[in-house]
């Protein structure tokens, strides 16, 4: 039988043509697929973990930063609220406490059951915004200890305010005991420069109070004496206190709080609002002396 060449069959034998099939073609890559080493995988996670520790404390000053601008914005609110409210009551300031019954504020306490108001309530009506009475800046501590309080008015009793603090001894004292009650905005010298509301720390009573109340009240570094209310002693009692700037071991004065970003804000009595160190906003003249210079009205660092 006679063979003939054929051009393009192939002519191997079956096992050269399994053989052929069996090896690597040219310009192939194998099928197979290499995983991660334990090695590559720690060293991932490490670059991710290190990531994070660079990330987090950028994140948590940007939270920071933003709620200190949140609180400068609740100042300046309150300050506005205030101006509207001296434009309703003949230029007096709000008194830093009342009773609250049947929809009207009183000095005296009424007969029934009044509930005890604070500034905050006197000045809600003047703001567009119930939440700009109360710190975004507060601590859980304080937060869980109660230095948040409601509002005494129905309308706003599910809202809460605290964390800042009336200027009551040179503003609107409400004790008629000291024969004061609420100063007039004509006695205020130098608005820009008198403390409206600011970051407070509270009052201990000596320290017998912790954690400390009155969240709604703020003392000037020295007691009034002549001009206000006049008290001769912080909010809460006492007549000496700890050097400034507190407030970690305060014993009677309602101190400004170091909240945002290490220094307490304010508003002022012309609306305008500032964050201040605690030994600048005490020593009004720069002296190294501690005096009420941005608290008394009048500019002085002699006035109390």
């Amino acid at each position: 039988m006679r063979y003939r060449y054929q051009r393009g069959v192939n002519h191997l034998s079956g096992s050269s043509l399994r053989k052929t099939a069996g090896q690597a073609q040219p310009g192939r890559k194998p099928s197979h697929q290499k995983g991660f080493t334990l090695i590559e995988l720690l060293v991932v996670i490490s670059i991710i973990a290190l990531l994070i520790s660079i990330l987090l404390p950028a994140l948590r000053s940007a939270r920071e930063t933003a709620l200190g601008i949140k609180s400068l914005s609740n100042l300046r609110q309150i300050g506005i609220a205030n101006h509207n409210y001296l434009n309703d009551h003949d230029g007096y300031f709000t008194a830093h406490e009342a009773w609250y019954l049947n929809g009207g504020f009183s000095g005296p306490k009424p007969s029934g059951s009044p509930a005890r108001s604070h500034w905050p309530d006197h000045l809600i009506g003047y703001c567009p915004e119930p939440e700009a009475f109360l710190s975004p800046l507060l601590t859980p501590e304080e937060i869980n200890s109660g230095f948040q309080k409601p509002y005494a008015i129905d309308e706003w009793s599910e809202y809460t305010h605290g964390g800042y603090g009336y200027n009551l001894h040179y503003l609107g004292y409400a004790h008629g005991t000291y024969g004061f009650n609420a100063r007039l905005v004509g006695d205020i010298k130098v608005p820009s420069s008198t403390v409206l509301i600011g970051d407070t720390a509270g009052a201990r009573k000596g320290g017998t109070v912790d954690p400390p109340g009155a969240s709604y009240a703020i003392d000037p570094p020295l007691p009034s004496v002549d001009l206000g209310a006049k008290r001769g002693t912080y909010y809460h009692g006492g007549t000496s206190e700890t050097p400034s700037p507190g407030p970690y071991d305060w014993l009677w004065r309602a101190y400004p709080a170091p909240r945002n970003n290490g220094k307490p804000g304010f508003v002022f009595c012309d609306g305008h609002a500032a964050i201040m160190d605690i030994t600048q906003i005490d020593d009004s003249d720069g002296d190294g002396t501690r005096d009420n210079g941005f608290w008394n009205g009048y500019g002085s660092a002699v006035k109390r």
